[in-house]
């Protein structure tokens, strides 16, 4: 199963940028966007590449059940 995964974005350079997932950094595609993201901003992301920009709410929530799911097959 593939799983995409929250990130924000640390910086932008034409149609990628870094974005930090916990102590990672990892770049990710932005071609399939509608609207270059900025610093501080929250992306979706699949397979390297970006799908959605999320809202500061809805990241934190996807964060939140991420931690969850992480504790709880350490189990």
């Amino acid at each position: 199963m593939c799983l995409a995964v929250v990130a924000k974005v640390e910086s932008v350079d034409g149609q990628s940028a870094w974005c930090r997932l916990d102590q990672a950094l990892i770049q990710t595609d932005l071609a399939l966007l509608d609207v270059v993201p900025e610093p501080g901003d929250y992306l979706m992301i699949h397979a390297g590449f970006a799908i959605r920009r999320l809202d500061v709410e809805a990241a934190m929530e996807s964060l939140a059940l991420m931690k969850e799911m992480l504790a709880a097959a350490k189990k």
